[in-house]
């Protein structure tokens, strides 16, 4: 199966396929200027509302996905909107299905990366 205006190849689970070929597809797609109108930030007003910007930063520094006992967790940079600063984070979907993100370097998210296996990590894209 195919996903997306890319054609992605998905698994009938809904999965990625993790194939070279979905690897070219996602480095098209992340230097494909038309759909972020060629602002690719940051520097103008309004970079990091565009989307392309936006989204490359949570990639940017991702260290993969993680399985606990009861969760996936993936580790990122999020927007701290409270203090307006990126933070390198642990994020994971609460028992109440409510998307949480805890600062890495906290007790909190040490004790959740303390027994976790890693799924899967972005190095395939070059990151």
């Amino acid at each position: 199966m195919q996903r997306g205006s890319y054609g992605f190849e998905v698994l009938p689970s809904g999965n990625l396929t993790d194939n070279t070929d979905n690897l070219e597809r996602a480095r098209a797609l992340f230097c494909d200027g038309a759909i972020i109108s060629q602002k690719w930030g940051p520097g103008e007003p309004g970079d990091f509302d565009n989307g392309g910007w936006h989204s490359l930063c949570h990639l940017a520094a991702a260290a993969g996905v993680f399985k606990s006992d009861s969760t996936f967790m993936w580790v990122g940079i999020t927007h701290a909107g409270s203090v307006d600063r990126y933070l390198a984070t642990v994020s994971f979907l609460e028992s109440s299905n409510n998307a949480k993100a805890v600062e890495l370097r906290s007790a909190e998210g040490r004790s959740f990366l303390a027994n976790v296996t890693l799924e899967a990590d972005f190095r395939i894209f070059g990151i």
